[in-house]
């Protein structure tokens, strides 16, 4: 990612200026207090959600408490928590009936080869 010159020269002066090290704007305090966040942490690390939105829903539900879907995200980053999206398995699989196929599907390209 590029910076450009006007943003180089205002943190150089804010630093040379106040000894600031980080923009001011580095993100606002979780809306959530500490054993609310425990809580959380516990809650969706037992419930598994497919959608951040949902995450929000559950949060506006039981503490009353607003996030936004792109805020939440950021909050389940800073936590640890990654997305990971859901491989499908077979549905209602017999294991009986694969294996048939299997030796038969075997037994069928042994014939053409």
């Amino acid at each position: 990612m590029r910076k450009s010159e006007s943003s180089i020269n205002r943190h150089l002066d804010d630093y040379l200026q106040k000894e600031k090290l980080k923009p001011e704007n580095g993100g606002s305090e979780s809306h959530l207090d500490e054993e609310q966040t425990l809580q959380l942490i516990e809650h969706i690390s037992e419930h598994t959600y497919a959608h951040t939105h949902q995450i929000v829903t559950y949060i506006a539900q039981r503490w009353d408490i607003k996030y936004t879907v792109s805020g939440l995200n950021k909050w389940l980053h800073q936590n640890r928590f990654t997305y990971k999206k859901p491989k499908g398995i077979p549905h209602k699989a017999d294991a009986d009936k694969q294996a048939e196929f299997i030796e038969l599907y075997t037994h069928w390209i042994s014939r053409c080869y």
